[in-house]
């Protein structure tokens, strides 16, 4: 990743050789923020930490401890720190107690 930021930059110099480090730098945060969310967006997407609770095998809800049931995908939109959009799809859980929701970690 960074030699691809390398040679990214230089092409880039070389197409506005009287840049200033100011836009130099700026060009550079925003083409690392497209790449920070693109590699968010595959990580997430891809799963990662489970919510289960531990010997269950089930996820329960944090307000009454009931099982939850999967309520459908859904859509979420994040703002990263670099201010670009990551949209994540996942299954959304509900609890047929208390109506309690939420997205959980993974797939």
């Amino acid at each position: 990743m960074e030699e691809e930021l390398r040679e990214w930059l230089a092409g880039w110099w070389q197409a506005h050789p009287g840049a200033t480090l100011s836009e130099m730098e700026t060009e550079l945060d925003g083409r690392m923020a497209g790449m920070r969310v693109r590699v968010l967006a595959e990580t997430l997407a891809k799963g990662g930490v489970s919510s289960e609770v531990e010997g269950k095998g089930e996820e329960v809800c944090a307000v009454c401890g009931t099982k939850l049931v999967k309520s459908g995908r859904r859509k979420r939109k994040l703002k990263t720190k670099g201010e670009q959009e990551l949209v994540l799809e996942r299954e959304y859980m509900c609890c047929p107690r208390c109506g309690a929701g939420f997205f959980p970690p993974g797939p």
